[in-house]
């Protein structure tokens, strides 16, 4: 009876899981903190000390990089492609110092909250994933990419979410990769 609750990590690991497609956006970012911290916690991004031989350095990925961890990678590339929220931010002033009301936004940066800790996470992951994972990850990424802009214009869509989720993870990659380099 009690048996289900005797590692929390676990518990809170598994609701974080589900919560990550959750039809209100601000579940599923809340969930994909969740699951950051969950990671950082765990040290699952730690990499191996470079004394260390490659072999041994391999074995011991393939042993951290478990169930939960390729769970969280698939969900977070899935987000990727079906998040669908964004937001635009930028700076409004008024249009030649008139007061008429008007607005021009100077600045168009677009926020999308719930894709960028999606990327993170991502980044995160791979960084800690055995080298099979990551080519499979990386091969997707592309898929993606260039399946969607191949679409562009069909179906009435032009679908700049799917590429800008994909483009955020190679961000992230990037970062990770001149971080640990």
């Amino acid at each position: 009876k009690g048996s289900r609750h005797r590692n929390p990590q676990t518990l809170l690991g598994s609701e974080l899981a589900y919560r990550t497609f959750d039809p209100d956006w601000t579940v599923r970012h809340g969930a994909l903190l969740g699951t950051l911290s969950l990671l950082r916690a765990w040290k699952v991004h730690e990499r191996p000390h470079i004394s260390s031989s490659t072999n041994h350095a391999q074995s011991l990925k393939e042993k951290k990089f478990g169930r939960w961890p390729q769970d969280i990678l698939a969900r977070c590339v899935c987000i990727l492609a079906l998040d669908q929220f964004a937001d635009f931010s930028g700076t409004a002033c008024q249009s030649n110092g008139v007061s008429d009301k008007t607005e021009d936004i100077t600045s168009g940066a677009i926020v999308a909250p719930v894709r960028e800790m999606a990327a993170q996470i991502i980044a995160i992951l791979l960084e800690a994933s055995p080298p099979r994972i990551c080519a499979c990850t990386h091969g997707l990424l592309m898929q993606i990419y260039t399946r969607q802009n191949s679409m562009i214009g069909q179906r009435g869509k032009n679908g700049w979410e799917i590429r800008h989720g994909v483009l955020l993870a190679w961000k992230y990659m990037c970062a990770m990769a001149l971080f640990y380099s």
